[in-house]
């Protein structure tokens, strides 16, 4: 990313920017850039000079005061820090594995993204339209434009969900892997902002009634981002905006966790003591790489909720033909015969005790076999039934 700018200004801006900051601190960067050698005394600012000065300067300009609020805001200097803190991000000059690392990243994303924020709104007082910063970053492919990554990660996983990790930074290179983490997250279980999505939940709007927790996970995935879709979400409270420390932390976790289960993978669904062992050792291992890993609270009762929720959904008449519904329905009543023998055994469940491992093994293999059937079933299983059986 090339920051390191200094743009030379006329002296309509600078006049203009003489006449409405001398009280304002919050401005104080933005004089440093157009005012290097410092204010332009106006003599009679209230005069016919200062009225005149006032009448062409434009609204945008006269607020610039108001832009710099916070990182985690909706504005343009929040949608800016946010590219600027993932751009930086991907370069190797801070260690994320540190609080000192993320700590550095953080405070110099501040100043450069206040940079580009004031860049933008000068340029749309120097012309017609607002300008965009265009964010590119080093990959092993060259240099990529963040939303074609957005965009490749998600053809991916349509492709194959449970490879689309792996092969994504494969492909891209490990620096990329914040990339992996969206902007938002989803309030509701299984919410996605393509127009795949929203032509679905406006054809099936009772089913999103009835079972808004779980109603998103029977929708088939989407490259393309509808901006309508997105923007109806967060308004609706369907989806929240994350920091930028949290879009880190999610990106961590997707990235550890893909790597776990390629190991998990690897052990089988029915590890030995040793085994056993070694995924703890690794688990700690990638909590020590990527802090993100270790984040969050996971919720039982949510979980359970859910798939109760779930439970009902799927003889839902709306899903008769829904391939996804079909896979969930054969996966629960399999898991309702498990659950009987976890009973029989004097279990309240399958989820944590020593005594349902080979349960937890035969539902997590029995898994397998559904999603090679049904291979739109996989992002169910992975972000919602996965939790019950997970080691």
């Amino acid at each position: 990313m090339g920051l390191d700018v200094k743009p030379g200004f006329g002296p309509v801006v600078q006049l203009s920017m003489s006449a409405i900051s001398p009280d304002i601190p919050q401005l104080d960067f933005v004089k440093s850039i157009v005012l290097p050698y410092g204010e332009i005394d106006i003599q009679g600012k209230g005069g016919i000079f200062g009225g005149a000065l006032d009448a062409i300067t434009p609204a945008y300009f006269k607020k610039l005061e108001s832009i710099f609020t916070s990182p985690e805001s909706a504005n343009t200097y929040g949608n800016t820090f946010m590219e600027t803190y993932q751009a930086l991000a991907t370069t190797t000059k801070y260690d994320l594995k540190t609080d000192d690392g993320r700590d550095q990243l953080y405070q110099d994303t501040v100043n450069k993204a206040k940079f580009l924020t004031v860049l933008r709104a000068l340029g749309q007082f120097l012309g017609p339209s607002r300008p965009t910063p265009k964010f590119d970053v080093e990959t092993k492919q060259g240099d990529v434009a963040v939303n074609v990554l957005s965009m490749e990660l998600r053809k991916l996983q349509l492709e194959d969900y449970d490879t689309a990790i792996p092969r994504f930074l494969d492909i891209y290179g490990e620096d990329v892997f914040v990339y992996l983490s969206g902007k938002t997250k989803a309030v509701y279980g299984g919410l996605q902002a393509s127009k795949q999505f929203g032509d679905f939940e406006r054809a099936n709007k009772g089913l999103f009634r009835k079972y808004s927790d779980v109603a998103g996970f029977f929708v088939e995935g989407g490259t393309d981002l509808d901006w309508q879709v997105y923007t109806r979400q967060l308004a609706t409270g369907k989806r929240e905006r994350l920091t930028p420390q949290e879009t880190l932390e999610a990106a961590q976790k997707y990235t550890a966790y893909s790597q776990y289960r390629h190991v998990q993978d690897l052990v089988g669904s029915y590890p030995n003591a040793e085994q056993k062992q070694y995924l703890r050792d690794f688990r700690e291992y990638l909590g020590e790489m990527y802090p993100g890993f270790t984040t969050g609270t996971f919720d039982p009762n949510k979980m359970k909720n859910q798939i109760d929720e779930l439970t009902r959904a799927v003889n839902d008449p709306s899903l008769v033909d829904n391939d996804i519904a079909e896979a969930a329905r054969q996966y629960l009543q399999v898991r309702e015969a498990v659950l009987v023998e976890a009973a029989n055994r004097g279990l309240t469940g399958i989820d944590r005790s020593k005594n349902a491992a080979d349960l937890r093994g035969y539902l997590r293999e029995y898994a397998v076999t559904l999603k090679e059937q049904y291979p739109n079933f996989a992002r169910m299983y992975d972000r919602l039934l996965l939790q019950e059986i997970d080691e």
